[in-house]
């Protein structure tokens, strides 16, 4: 599971409170699947459901500063244009918009 860029978490933790093992890291024996102990596991996913609250304040707080940053990067590169009253602007006619009883040269 690969950590997601806003949140910075994987989202099996952000669900389960718990990092998951994938089953090649039970075939080749890491870290982890090595000091694999039951009684110890049982506790530590116990501790981790009763943090889950905090990660996730956590993972939120980091997705709102992602998404400020986000819109301060989009909004660097807006240029702010006005129009007035009678100027010429060019206008997209989409397959939506158009008026399908008439061609290209209909009037405007």
């Amino acid at each position: 599971m690969t950590t997601r860029v806003p949140t910075e978490e994987t989202p099996f933790r952000l669900t389960f409170g718990t990092e998951a093992v994938i089953s090649v890291e039970v075939g080749l024996m890491s870290f982890r699947v090595k000091t694999y102990e039951d009684q110890k596991n049982h506790q530590e996913l116990n501790s981790n459901l009763d943090l889950i609250d905090e990660v996730r304040e956590e993972a939120m707080k980091r997705m709102a500063k992602h998404k400020e940053v986000m819109a301060r990067y989009y909004n660097r590169k807006v240029r702010v244009r006005r129009f007035n009253t009678g100027d010429l602007i060019l206008r997209k006619v989409s397959q939506v918009t158009k008026d399908p009883s008439q061609g290209k040269l209909r009037p405007t």
